[in-house]
């Protein structure tokens, strides 16, 4: 995420701790900053699984790509030091990396948290196989929640839930108390996503949902509500559009604004993609010190991101 690292490293408005609405941008160092960071950080229901869980999670694809494995379980490690208890990650993500720094970075600590992965293989026994490589390299016996990845065609939907197909399997593996939860992510098609949270048996989605969302092509007005409607865990994902939505220090809403108006939906966690220390206490910090925006706040946020639209940088829809 660089040009988030950017941003936030750069960005007068992060060290100035100055953002429109969306309260403070805390710089490295910032008292207040630090003060947040006491505060514990709130909890929610993930759905109707029985599982409480942290509202800001660990995305954990960029933990794959550093070259330095250290940096990436000592932000795992602090992310648990200041409460986060759901962390996500995929055997896709650089190849299993991702997962080996999660389960050494969570060390003791697997029973206090909440770990989701999950498989881009439709057919049966190729996510089962990918759900066992997984439990090998996080060092647990048992994933909370496996997620049938990036459903994006209705032929992905059938080969998913059809007969021999990847629910099958890890039904069974659930019974077995290799998994806990089923669900499903997607980041292209809110109507195919709001279709599986009608009619299929699943307990959580992952999906995009951002201050850009609404203007086009619409998560959060297109499955958000089918998924609160039947009490399924929603979880969001591209708070920041990879970045890409917080990258200009001048025209950009800040990170404060766009995790506050994430945090702001009926959601039961949103999802952040930290590669440092530092990356990982500032959303942490704004989580800490959350309150939910005004419907006149969020109105006048997405009137400012509606001049993003022509920008596509929702490149996940595209």
């Amino acid at each position: 995420m660089p040009t988030r690292r950017e941003f936030l490293r750069l960005s007068a408005a992060a060290a100035a701790g100055a953002a429109v609405l969306g309260g403070p941008g805390w710089a490295r160092g910032d008292e207040d900053r630090k003060k947040a960071l006491e505060r514990p950080l709130p909890l929610r229901d993930l759905g109707r699984t029985g599982i409480s869980v942290s509202c800001v999670g660990l995305g954990c694809f960029y933990l794959g790509t550093l070259r330095d494995e250290a940096q990436a379980v000592a932000v795992v490690r602090r992310a648990l030091d200041l409460g986060v208890t759901w962390f996500d990650t995929a055997p896709s993500y650089n190849r299993g990396a991702s997962e080996e720094r999660v389960g050494k970075g969570l060390g003791g600590a697997r029973a206090r948290v909440s770990i989701a992965t999950k498989s881009t293989q439709r057919k049966g026994p190729a996510a089962r196989a990918e759900l066992e490589e997984s439990l090998r390299r996080l060092a647990t016996d048992r994933v909370d929640l496996f997620q049938f990845h990036a459903l994006r065609t209705q032929e992905d939907v059938r080969e998913t839930f059809g007969e021999g197909g990847a629910f099958e399997a890890l039904e069974k593996a659930r019974k077995e108390g290799k998994v806990r939860h089923l669900g499903c992510t997607g980041h292209f098609d809110p109507a195919l996503m709001a279709a599986i949270c009608r009619e299929r048996p699943v307990e959580t989605v992952l999906v995009p949902l951002n201050a850009l969302d609404p203007h086009e092509k619409s998560f959060v007005e297109g499955t958000l509500p089918a998924a609160v409607g039947r009490g399924i865990g929603v979880i969001a994902m591209k708070v920041f559009a990879s970045g890409k939505l917080v990258a200009d220090p001048v025209l950009s809403p800040s990170p404060a604004e766009c995790l506050r108006y994430t945090l702001s939906l009926p959601v039961s966690a949103a999802i952040v993609g930290c590669s440092t220390v530092d990356e990982l206490e500032t959303d942490l910090a704004l989580a800490k010190t959350f309150v939910p925006m005004t419907a006149e706040e969020k109105a006048a946020l997405l009137g400012r991101t509606r001049a993003f639209v022509e920008k596509r940088i929702e490149w996940y829809k595209q």
